[in-house]
């Protein structure tokens, strides 16, 4: 997959809900189709040899090989690689993820702007590499640039914003800075991943503090999450269009709600955080529970609180 669907809290959760073994076969072949991608960060290979065959070829076409592309900074996942290593203990898993994790260094560096989806996804594609021991170092390396790069950055406490992004003609027709509940909650995915790895306490309080802007200015009371929010104090907003506001990318911000709550101290926050991802919850509960579990971005609600 390509862009956000390739992102989630885990992969091949229904190997094991299902108890599939058909499934894991399929997860084999999608495996194995990861040497195609490129590596991360790397410049299109032009060969001289094969210059004749690169005529009438558009740089957009050089590079997608195969039609697949590299893994980028805010679509950063290795969720399938790590949950097939983890499951079968594959070699040729184990060499694609220490692959992505050389890449990884080379998407982080020099970029043009920072965002919370990128941030998070890379944070946690990180530590499953490590998990997984293709790299060393890589999560100590990414808490240094956390610390050094990413959290002045930050929003501070009155701020809506965790990471604003520069104005873009998509959000409020590119007239202020702006950031995104739902991209907000794969910083926390992110965030919770370094802290349970490396025990940094600014990281949990950066996910907590993601999640309290999530339920706070991110949501309109009795509706839901927001889509849009403006960095400026003004308090210029902006709801989903094209789907209901508890489905589509309100969707995406369960798991960060979920995990946030088992990393605040407070218990009004605790409180807070898990009443959001219920009433995200609640109406997908009263459909096709089979495919409500099915869905990877339900995964952790259902695990934690034991729904089968």
């Amino acid at each position: 997959a390509n862009g956000t669907p390739r992102n989630g809290p885990c992969a091949l959760h229904n190997v094991l809900r299902f108890a599939a073994p058909e499934l894991l076969r399929s997860a084999e072949g999608m495996v194995l189709q990861q040497s195609l991608r490129p590596t991360p960060g790397q410049p299109v290979r032009t060969p001289v040899a094969a210059a004749a065959l690169r005529q009438r070829m558009s740089v957009r076409a050089m590079q997608r090989p195969h039609g697949f592309t590299a893994l980028d900074y805010e679509h950063f996942s290795v969720d399938l690689l790590f949950d097939y290593y983890w499951l079968t203990g594959d070699p040729y898993a184990h060499r694609e993820l220490r692959r992505a994790g050389i890449g990884l260094r080379r998407v982080l560096h020099d970029l043009p702007m920072q965002t919370c989806r990128g941030e998070g996804w890379c944070m946690q594609a990180a530590v499953a590499i490590e998990r997984a021991g293709a790299a060393r170092g890589l999560v100590a390396w990414l808490r240094t640039r956390f610390a050094n790069e990413v959290r002045p950055h930050l929003g501070r406490d009155r701020d809506r914003f965790v990471l604003a992004q520069p104005p873009h003609p998509d959000a409020f027709d590119g007239r202020t800075r702006f950031d995104c509940p739902w991209q907000m909650a794969a910083f926390v995915h992110g965030a919770h991943a370094m802290f349970r790895h490396c025990g940094d306490a600014q990281l949990r309080d950066a996910a907590v503090r993601a999640a309290a802007v999530m339920a706070g200015p991110g949501w309109l009371d009795d509706v839901g999450p927001k889509y849009f929010v403006t960095a400026s104090a003004l308090g210029e907003d902006c709801m989903p269009i094209g789907h209901g506001p508890l489905e589509g990318t309100a969707v995406l911000q369960i798991g960060g709600f979920v995990l946030a709550a088992e990393l605040a101290t407070d218990h009004a926050q605790r409180t807070l955080f898990r009443t959001r991802a219920q009433i995200i919850v609640a109406p997908h509960r009263k459909s096709d529970l089979e495919r409500t579990a099915a869905n990877p971005w339900f995964q952790l609600a259902l695990d934690r609180w034991a729904v089968r």
